[in-house]
């Protein structure tokens, strides 16, 4: 379901966009360059792997080593259907490698949907999720009609780990001037079990 081809592989499904390197390899899935967020000078180790696809069929396109490669992923410049997801080394977007854990999803308009995006990817990197919860990853989609970010945890049997995750969130979404109500789907019980708003 989920596998990992070369990055001239992954090209050549978007020649329309303009090529960057990461690291010395071609990523196909990042737009233009526009900041949206300060970047700190930091790098994480190991890498954090980015992903890219849709939904059924994503694929591992690279690795993010430094805060300044996160500039470089614009998801609002994806083809429709498609997603990106960041997810930290040893895990990946699929419910089944995560069968005790959980996402928080957050509805967002698509002119809010990059700076979000990197802020989130952002907080993830530099431990501010970090808890008995285990944030492991965030994922990106654009539909037709919605896009939707979502915040991916290892753990979700402990409530009060699961909205601990959501507060601090909904914190952040809040500083970039964004208000949404936020609603956790726990893999474990199949169901959306909480719910957050402003």
């Amino acid at each position: 379901m989920y596998s990992a081809i070369s990055f001239t592989e992954n090209w050549d499904k978007w020649p329309e966009l303009p090529k960057l390197w990461w690291r010395g390899h071609e990523a196909g899935v990042v737009g233009s360059l526009e900041p949206f967020l300060s970047l700190p000078t930091w790098s994480v180790q190991p890498a954090f792997s980015l992903w890219c696809g849709s939904w059924e069929h994503l694929q591992l396109i690279g690795e993010i080593y430094e805060a300044a490669e996160l500039e470089q992923t614009i998801p609002s410049r994806l083809p429709t259907g498609e997603g990106l997801a960041l997810f930290a080394p040893g895990t990946c977007p699929a419910r089944e490698e995560i069968p005790h854990g959980g996402r928080w999803i957050v509805p967002a308009s698509k002119a809010f949907l990059d700076q979000a995006w990197l802020a989130l990817c952002h907080s993830l990197l530099e431990g501010l999720f970090n808890g008995s919860a285990c944030v492991c990853g965030v994922t990106a989609t654009l539909n037709d009609s919605e896009a939707k970010l979502s915040v991916w945890l290892l753990k979700a049997e402990d409530d009060m780990h699961v909205l601990a995750v959501g507060s601090v969130l909904m914190d952040l979404l809040q500083a970039k001037g964004h208000a949404p109500r936020l609603k956790f789907e726990s893999f474990v019980r199949g169901k959306v079990t909480h719910r957050l708003r402003p």
